[in-house]
């Protein structure tokens, strides 16, 4: 307990020493004011989080016409931008490998005989996971326009049969208070 209260008798002593001399030496006074200020606001606007255009390789297996208008879906965003047609998984792990590539979307064989048969189709997304915080944001990205496809394909069935229109029983009204343009400069320089 004695050396605990030393302790904090020296580590006062050394802010008092610290202080005396901040107040002698202006410039250091106003470095120490302005300096976190700046980079704060540096950082804001040099460093992004923002997930956009993330490049994707399309491993397409199936080269067919369905296969064309699912990959033509992914051409029509901010968020992914298609980087290359590859023809091979090692093209894939060569690209992600360079860091050219942050994900691959693989549509197997098959893929337009199934589509048509009617049968569940999967497809395979490899993704670079090292930056685990935009692989989740990419995998959403993908996810939002596969659903959206998906949704597209049972309107046109739906339609078929003699449903013209179809209410969705939730539908969500996004809000977002304090930052609604979700800029991550706006975010970091708030703080």
């Amino acid at each position: 307990m004695k050396d605990f209260f030393r302790s904090l008798v020296r580590i006062r002593a050394i802010s008092e020493k610290e202080w005396i001399q901040t107040r002698r030496d202006t410039r250091s006074l106003i470095i120490a004011m302005f300096t976190p200020a700046f980079l704060i606001i540096l950082f804001g606007y040099a460093l992004s989080l923002d997930v956009k255009n993330v490049k994707m390789g399309i491993y397409d297996q199936d080269r067919s016409s369905v296969s064309r208008q699912f990959i033509e879906k992914f051409s029509h965003t901010e968020y992914l931008s298609i980087y290359s047609f590859v023809d091979s998984y090692d093209t894939i792990d060569n690209l992600i490998d360079r860091g050219k590539i942050s994900m691959a979307l693989v549509i197997p064989r098959g893929f337009e005989k199934r589509f048509k048969a009617g049968k569940e189709v999967s497809v395979q997304l490899l993704v670079d996971g090292s930056d685990a915080s935009s692989a989740i944001v990419s995998i959403g990205y993908v996810k939002a326009i596969i659903a959206q496809y998906n949704l597209g394909v049972k309107m046109v069935e739906l339609k078929r049969i003699g449903v013209s229109s179809l209410k969705m029983p939730v539908e969500v009204k996004n809000r977002i208070w304090y930052n609604p343009e979700l800029l991550s400069k706006n975010f970091i320089i708030t703080i």
